[in-house]
């Protein structure tokens, strides 16, 4: 009798969400600068509760979502490339987030901040080919007159970052991506493309 009240308790601590598994997708710039803090908050409110994170991007983990092999998943989604997302899920928006220019610190930087005088002609950084980031990066060039000349590709932004301070080229990366970097310009986008919003998505 006692093992079945043991049991009828925590079936119930599982149903009211004191306890149990949460399984957690997230990209990894969210990984870096929002899941810390969100994870914190939720271990002091349920403090029994068992977190497994997988980190990937949004493609993987929505589809993981809907079938079930993860409960929650924080996503992306760039203004360029809006998309359907499944009737079966529900998405809660977080954050909106601009696009930033990246140029090495030795770059002159117009007091206008004229991103296209300053980089038509320059190497581009850019996340992996196909990638949302490098598709919005073509549309955001397209809007400016020229085609960037993508040189080096990389999935991860700190990369990204350290590539343009050593020199390499420049880029364009979400806001959540750099926090800051004493070597590397920072500049606001003039685009309504430089866009991107972040939601959790279950």
């Amino acid at each position: 009798l006692l093992d079945l009240e043991e049991l009828d308790a925590d079936a119930r601590s599982i149903a009211a969400g004191r306890t149990g598994r949460l399984k957690v997708g997230c990209f990894p710039t969210a990984g870096t600068r929002i899941l810390p803090a969100a994870l914190s908050d939720l271990k002091r409110s349920h403090p029994a509760v068992e977190v497994t994170l997988r980190i990937a991007e949004p493609a993987h983990t929505i589809a993981m979502v809907e079938s079930g092999e993860l409960d929650v998943a924080i996503t992306y989604e760039y203004a360029a490339l809006a998309h359907t997302w499944p009737a079966s899920l529900k998405r809660e928006p977080l954050i909106d987030e601009n696009l930033v220019f990246l140029s090495p610190s030795a770059m002159v930087v117009s007091e206008t901040g004229e991103i296209r005088a300053m980089s038509a002609d320059a190497d581009w950084i850019s996340s992996g080919s196909g990638t949302a980031g490098e598709s919005t990066t073509y549309r955001i060039c397209a809007d400016m007159g020229f085609v960037p000349n993508i040189t080096l590709r990389t999935e991860y932004y700190d990369l990204v970052t350290e590539f343009v301070a050593a020199g390499l080229g420049v880029a364009l990366v979400p806001a959540l991506g750099i926090v800051s970097h004493d070597r590397v310009n920072i500049l606001p986008v003039q685009s309504k493309w430089a866009q991107r919003s972040v939601s959790v998505v279950y």
